[in-house]
């Protein structure tokens, strides 16, 4: 079984430096050996929602659209995989999982603002890509300029369990504490 570790500081800083020798891990209690470690990054799997309501008119979707390209260009790796996505009333997937996400770039550039804000609909319509994609880790970015004024699901009851379900595992993980003293 594989777990995978992050280590941060009191202020959710992310802590460097770390070997092998500094963790401990226990399956049932019994210590098990650190059989793989690895501090290079992980190519990971993200999914982009833009919203494209009323409210998004002029500067604010340029931004966004601006923000989203250098996102994709800039700050994903060639190995990362990403979707695109864009809401109003309605959510839509626009480009599936594209690989590099460098080639979404310019994606959003036909997409003109319109209708109200389903925020929770997106996210819930969205949420079946994850279990589509190819790199364990992965993330969802909604970005909005509002709060949700038309969605038929709710944050509590629908997207956020259905997002829960779509990255959940069966299987429980082996428990990963720092090695005491060092």
């Amino acid at each position: 079984m594989k777990s995978r570790v992050t280590v941060t500081d009191s202020n959710n800083r992310l802590i460097t430096g770390l070997t092998r020798d500094d963790f401990e891990v226990f399956e049932d209690g019994d210590q098990q050996p650190v059989t793989q470690f690895s501090d290079k990054r992980t190519p990971v799997s993200v999914g982009v929602l833009l919203d494209i309501s009323d409210s998004m008119r002029g500067e604010p979707i340029v931004d966004a659209r601006g923000a989203l390209d250098r996102f994709m260009a800039d700050l994903l790796d060639p190995g990362d995989e990403a979707f695109v996505g864009a809401f109003n009333h309605l959510p839509r997937i626009l480009v599936p999982w594209t690989v590099p996400p460098s080639r979404l770039t310019g994606k959003l550039a036909n997409e003109r603002p319109a209708g109200g804000t389903a925020i929770y609909d997106a996210i819930f319509a969205s949420t079946p890509m994850f279990q589509r994609r190819q790199r364990t880790r992965a993330a969802m970015i909604v970005i909005s300029d509002g709060a949700d004024t038309a969605s038929d699901h709710s944050l509590p009851a629908d997207a956020r369990e259905r997002c829960g379900a779509a990255t959940r595992s069966s299987t429980p993980s082996p428990s990963i504490r720092p090695r005491s003293g060092g």
